[in-house]
């Protein structure tokens, strides 16, 4: 599903495709994982900060670039937005000493993995495939979900 945006409003279209296609029809167990591909600025947390709202997740969602790994709290639902950024990572087992493996285990959690590319080998077969990609127009962006 290929979906144009050149706003929030468009953004959050994408961002409910996303989750329907991801959690809404979650099978089996494990997280349900969205990897999130696509040049500097392209909308990657933008994504995650409406996904995280419409989960109504608590608290602010900003960048894990400098810490890896950010969690958010589902109130009442036992569920765990969590929020990775693997620009940083020179190797994939980085992440596996920091629980990586253990996140995607968890049906609870419900993950947005930043730069999936960098810990390919890593990444469920089973996650959402998300690319960003900049429009010809001013503001534009092509996302395109897998």
């Amino acid at each position: 599903m290929k979906i144009k945006s050149a706003s929030l409003i468009e953004t959050r279209r994408a961002v409910r495709a996303a989750l329907q296609r991801g959690v809404g029809n979650k099978k089996g167990n494990g997280a349900v994982v969205f990897a999130l591909s696509g040049p500097l600025g392209a909308g990657k947390t933008t994504f995650v900060k409406i996904a995280a709202r419409e989960l109504k997740a608590r608290g602010k969602v900003k960048s894990p670039t400098f810490v890896l790994i950010r969690k958010h709290i589902i109130p009442r639902s036992g569920r765990v937005v969590i929020h990775i950024d693997a620009y940083r990572i020179e190797k994939e087992s980085e992440f596996v000493k920091i629980g990586f493996r253990d996140i995607v285990k968890d049906d609870r959690n419900i993950v947005f993995v930043e730069w999936p590319e960098k810990i390919k080998k890593l990444i469920p077969k089973n996650a959402v495939k998300i690319t960003f990609a900049y429009g010809p127009a001013k503001n534009e962006r092509i996302i395109n979900i897998k």
